[in-house]
């Protein structure tokens, strides 16, 4: 089978991986009605910035808290004591953060959940305050890390949903809200 394109940042999915693990099936239901994907959080964010807004090639490349890509990506222990710290990096080499970053990290953007040995460890993204100052805007959403939604993305996606399914055609359109 072929690749889907999502219907509003037309990312390509793979057509079994999307009903089969890639996606949650919530997910997967919003993303077969063309709502979006994932990738683009259901067309909130810019594909190119991570919603940062920001170029993610013009923060400092020294910089140990975003490498440059001007998105930090905070860790933290949800099990043992309450006040588990934000951290950036992986076990066993986990950095706290600055403590003035702490509110920052907290209300960043949830990028999910996963495991580790030590239990499960939530991730939040949030804009590096250290590179923000001198990043570019991203040229992709101008620099408010809003998804731009490119002309005729939703006919192209359902066109790749009818050559990837066995479903009839009409009712991939109908479902989409194109016929």
């Amino acid at each position: 089978m072929s690749d889907i394109l999502c219907a509003k940042c037309e990312e390509p999915w793979d057509s079994w991986g999307v009903s089969h693990g890639d996606m949650e099936p919530h997910e997967a239901a919003r993303f077969h009605r063309g709502d979006g994907c994932p990738a683009c959080g259901f067309a909130t964010r810019c594909v190119q910035c991570s919603g940062s807004g920001f170029d993610q090639e013009t923060g400092s490349r020294n910089c140990f808290w975003c490498q440059g890509r001007v998105l930090v990506y905070a860790r933290r222990l949800l099990t043992g004591q309450t006040a588990n710290p934000w951290m950036v990096g992986f076990l066993p080499d986990w950095r706290p953060i600055p403590p003035e970053w702490i509110a920052v990290a907290t209300k960043g953007r949830n990028v999910g959940l996963s495991g580790s040995k030590q239990g499960p460890v939530v991730t939040h993204a949030f804009v590096c305050p250290d590179c923000a100052p001198q990043a570019e805007p991203c040229r992709w959403c101008n620099g408010d890390g809003r998804l731009r939604v490119a002309e005729g993305s939703d006919l192209r996606a359902a066109i790749s949903a009818c050559d990837a399914s066995d479903e009839e055609p009409l009712g991939i359109l109908a479902e989409r809200g194109i016929f």
